[in-house]
C-alpha cells in the first residue's frame, strides 16, 4: 500500500465531495498513480471526480490514456473495486488562446499569462463550493502549469483542500504503460539504473504522496474576494501590505511563571485557572520545546503540536499549579485520571482561549492541524514573539 509522507488529513469529511485536481501533459499516469495514493492509503480520500487541466495534445494523450470504459481511470476502479469516478471528455479542461481556440503548447510569455488566468479561475469557481474539498496534483505538464497551480491555492484555497506531487519508483516512472499497480501482479519491461532493460514485478513499484504545504491567503479577504477585479494582483498586494504591517505592530507574547501570568505587549490577558495553564503550557511547548529549533521562525511547521493524549499531563498540571496557585490533590489527581482514562475533554478550554484571545490578537488562538490522520494543536503565535519569565530558583 503507498505511503503518505505527510499529507493532511483535513479532507477527510463526510459528506463532501472530494475532487482530484491534475495539471497533465505528456505522462497522465500522475492521475491514476495520484488517485492509487489517495484511495489506497490507511484512511482512503473517497475521490469521485477527476478534472485535469492541459493542452490540445495533453488532452489527446490524457484521454487515450485514461478515458472510458477501458481506460486506466476505470481499470483503476473495477481492479480495486471502487465506486465508478467521474471522468469525461468534459473533465479535461484545454487552455485557450486570446481568440478562443485550444493551446497546443505553452511557450510564449503571452501562453503563461493566460494559462495562469485561467488556471487561478478555474479554481476559484471550484473554491467557491463550500461542499467540495480540493485536492490538486502537480507534477504533469510545463513546470509553470504547477507552478500556477500552487498559486492558485495559495490565493483560493480553503483549510481542507491539499496540494501534493506523486512519488514513483525510478524504474516505473519511465515506463509508459504503467498507470497504477494492478491488484494481480503483473510483469513490466522497464529499464535500471544503468538504463538496460530488465523485467521486474507490478508488487515492487513504491508509490507515495509528498504533500505540498502553501500558504492560504484567502481568509485575508474572505466575503469580499469577488468583489476584486485582478484577484491574483490584488490578493497579493493586500497580503504583502498586511505583513509589512503586522511586522512593526506585533506585540511579544510574555509568559510571567513567576507569577503564573500571561502578558500581550503590557495587557494582561485574562484567563484564568486550567484555562491559562493550557495556554501557557502550549506556549512553552513552542518557546522552549522546539522540535526543529534549527528554524529562525515557525513559518508553516507544527512538529510542537500535539493530541490531547499526546500532552506532557505532568508539566500541564505543574503549570496548573503556578497559575492556579492552590490545586488541591484530589483535584490535581481527577485530571490525571481523565488524561490516563483518554477522557481529559480539552475543547471547551479550547474554546475559552479563542474566545479570549480574539479580543487581544488572531495570533493567540490554538491551532488545529493534522498530522498522520490526527487532530493535533498548538498555538498559533510564532516562537519569536513568545518571551520566558522563569521563577526565581528557591
Amino acid at each position: 500500500m503507498p505511503r503518505i509522507n505527510w499529507l493532511k488529513m483535513k479532507s477527510q469529511i463526510t459528506g463532501k465531495k472530494h475532487i482530484l485536481v491534475a495539471v497533465s501533459g505528456n505522462t497522465p499516469q500522475i492521475v491514476t498513480e495520484t488517485l492509487y495514493a489517495l484511495m489506497m492509503c490507511d484512511k482512503p480520500v473517497p475521490i469521485s471526480e477527476v478534472h485535469i487541466l492541459t493542452t490540445t495534445k495533453g488532452k489527446q494523450i490524457a484521454w487515450k490514456g485514461l478515458g472510458g470504459p477501458t481506460g486506466a481511470i476505470a481499470r483503476f476502479c473495477k481492479d480495486y473495486m471502487k465506486p465508478q469516478i467521474a471522468f469525461t471528455e468534459k473533465h479535461i479542461f484545454v487552455f485557450k488562446n486570446r481568440d478562443g481556440s485550444e493551446m497546443d503548447d505553452i511557450r510564449t510569455t503571452k501562453d503563461n499569462h493566460l494559462l495562469r488566468t485561467q488556471m487561478l479561475s478555474f479554481i476559484k469557481q471550484l473554491t467557491e463550493n463550500d461542499n467540495i474539498v480540493l485536492h490538486c496534483s502537480m507534477g504533469g505538464g510545463r513546470r509553470t502549469m504547477s507552478a500556477f497551480m500552487m498559486l492558485a491555492l495559495t490565493l483560493f484555497g480553503r483549510e481542507e483542500d491539499s496540494l501534493s506531487h506523486v512519488l514513483v519508483s525510478e524504474e516505473f516512472e519511465t515506463n509508459s504503460k504503467f498507470f497504477f499497480p494492478p491488484k494481480v501482479n503483473e510483469q513490466f519491461a522497464v529499464r535500471d539504473a544503468n538504463n538496460t532493460w530488465i523485467v521486474k514485478d507490478s508488487k515492487e513499484a513504491k508509490i507515495e504522496l509528498a504533500d505540498i504545504p502553501f500558504a492560504r491567503l484567502r481568509p485575508l479577504l474572505g466575503d469580499k474576494l469577488n468583489e476584486l477585479k485582478n484577484p491574483d494582483i490584488e490578493l497579493l498586494d493586500i497580503a504583502q501590505t498586511k505583513i509589512e504591517i503586522s511586522q512593526t505592530e506585533q506585540e511579544s507574547l510574555t509568559i510571567d511563571l513567576r507569577n503564573g501570568k500571561a502578558f500581550l505587549g503590557q495587557t494582561e490577558i485574562n484567563l484564568r485557572g486550567f484555562n491559562l495553564a493550557l495556554f501557557i503550557y502550549y506556549a512553552l511547548r513552542k518557546a522552549q520545546y522546539c522540535e526543529e529549533e534549527w528554524r529562525t521562525d515557525c513559518g508553516g511547521c507544527y512538529e510542537c503540536y500535539r493530541t490531547p493524549l499526546e500532552l506532557d499531563i505532568e508539566s500541564l498540571l505543574k503549570t496548573y499549579k503556578i497559575v492556579q496557585h492552590k490545586v488541591s490533590g484530589k483535584q490535581e489527581q481527577q485530571y490525571r485520571n481523565n488524561f490516563n482514562k483518554g477522557e481529559l475533554n480539552l475543547l471547551p478550554t479550547h474554546s475559552k482561549i479563542k474566545t479570549t484571545s480574539k479580543k487581544f490578537s488572531d495570533s493567540l488562538e490554538v491551532v488545529k492541524e493534522y498530522r498522520n490522520g490526527q487532530a493535533v494543536y498548538g498555538l498559533k503565535i510564532d516562537k519569536t514573539l513568545i518571551r520566558v519569565i522563569s521563577p526565581k530558583p528557591k
